[in-house]
């Protein structure tokens, strides 16, 4: 699909993904070096090519323009990732902490994050 027409999105259990069509500024989350030299960080990316993504039960996704600091890149089939965090056991006795310093807890909560390889739309980005 190569139109302009905004893709239907969203699933009920998750968060819901903004339209995607062509031309629309995004954040590519770019994964970083194991080594931890380069960090996970977002790059300025532009949509090029709405499509769907066969081996994801058909969902949206997009074939990217990624600025770099160094040049240009050009993932396909890049699918979206609201970076919502991973919920703990309700009765954790250290809930406060969530977030404040910690980045998990052993109840098995885990902060908010986007996965490397991923878009979204860039609103509260925390790299932004």
């Amino acid at each position: 699909m190569t139109t302009a027409e905004p893709v239907p999105s969203g699933t009920p259990t998750g968060p819901v993904m903004p339209a995607l069509f062509l031309g629309r500024r995004v954040h590519y989350v770019a994964y970083g070096t194991a080594d931890g030299k380069y960090p996970k960080t977002c790059r300025l990316a532009d949509v090029t090519e709405v499509c769907r993504d066969t081996e994801h039960l058909g969902e949206p996704c997009a074939h990217l323009l990624v600025i770099n600091p160094t040049g240009l890149f050009f993932p396909q089939h890049v699918r979206f990732d609201a970076g919502g965090e991973t919920p703990g056991a309700a009765g954790c006795p250290m809930a406060d902490t969530h977030g404040n310093p910690f980045r998990y807890c052993r109840c098995g909560w885990t902060e908010a994050t986007q996965v490397g390889g991923t878009w979204h739309a860039g609103e509260g980005c925390e790299w932004a």
